[in-house]
């Protein structure tokens, strides 16, 4: 039996008749009767009732109809699988990521990227800047995308930096500090401070709260829409509050570090091989992130 065989055989069940399938394919029609004649003897069934100027199908012809078409579709998708890794593009990828790029923008980068590789699967899973390092280290991702700390360079990864990025001190307009003309440290001190909070292998931690009263929140987005809600004071990455200081919902403390630059990066394990779906995703990040630098 081979795929041919059955092509021609679903062909020919689509168009009605012998001819009709031997016209769609540009074939003559005593190769498609012969190639059809050859699959009956092979299943020992006849899958046809023969007439003058179409060809029905018997019972068991449409019983193994609907069986057909999986065999050509799995014949198909074992094609492309083979061809899509031999092209240098990933079968599948799993990539975790901080939300320091707005979560509209991975939604595009997503769909743009489904487009070029529909053989790929990805997974994408959403995790605090501090976790990132680990996801990659124990192997739970092949990549993880976000914002590199100090401390995280020193974690023994391989270490991708693709483009500088703002971090912004704001508050709220109704914020105390917001009527400041010049915020002190002690100023930043006295009010609560809204940080990002993650789980470490022995406890839940808040990174870098500078002293007095602090809320920890798992992502940016949480920390941005507290802020939002006049709760404190945060660092904040610009593309994800660009829309928010440009309406005045957010503004910018005047504090002499309000404006700090950090790396955006992805953390990669040094013996781990990537391909093209990696590649191409990098690259987009890159080209989203270079208006802020």
């Amino acid at each position: 039996m081979k795929l041919n065989q059955i092509q021609l055989f679903v062909e020919t069940a689509d168009s009605g008749s012998i001819a009709n399938a031997a016209r769609r394919l540009g074939k003559s029609r005593s190769a498609v009767s012969s190639a059809i004649a050859t699959l009956e003897v092979e299943l020992g069934v006849e899958l046809f009732e023969r007439g003058a100027n179409q060809s029905r199908l018997t019972e068991i012809g449409e019983q193994v109809l609907d069986d057909c078409r999986r065999v050509l579709q799995a014949a198909n998708s074992l094609k492309l699988k083979c061809e899509h890794h031999a092209s240098g593009a990933e079968v599948a990828l799993r990539v975790a990521r901080d939300d320091a790029i707005p979560e509209v923008v991975w939604r595009e980068m997503l769909g743009a990227l489904r487009r070029q590789f529909p053989g790929t699967s990805i997974s994408l899973v959403l995790a605090s800047p501090p976790e990132l390092p680990a996801l990659v280290e124990e192997g739970f991702v092949d990549a993880a995308f976000g914002l590199i700390t100090e401390e995280q360079e020193r974690s023994g990864l391989c270490i991708d930096v693709l483009n500088p990025i703002r971090t912004l001190m704001v508050v709220a307009p109704s914020h105390p500090l917001a009527g400041l003309k010049r915020v002190l440290q002690q100023d930043l001190t006295d009010h609560t401070q809204v940080t990002l909070s993650y789980v470490d292998a022995f406890s839940v931690k808040s990174l870098l709260p500078i002293g007095g009263q602090h809320i920890g929140l798992s992502s940016f987005e949480l920390m941005r829409d507290a802020v939002l809600d006049g709760l404190g004071w945060a660092v904040l990455p610009s593309p994800l509050i660009q829309s928010q200081l440009r309406q005045g919902e957010l503004l910018t403390l005047k504090h002499k570090f309000s404006l700090q630059w950090r790396d955006y990066g992805v953390y990669l394990s040094e013996n781990a091989h990537h391909g093209k779906v990696l590649a191409w995703l990098k690259k987009a990040i890159e080209a989203y992130l270079e208006p802020f630098e």
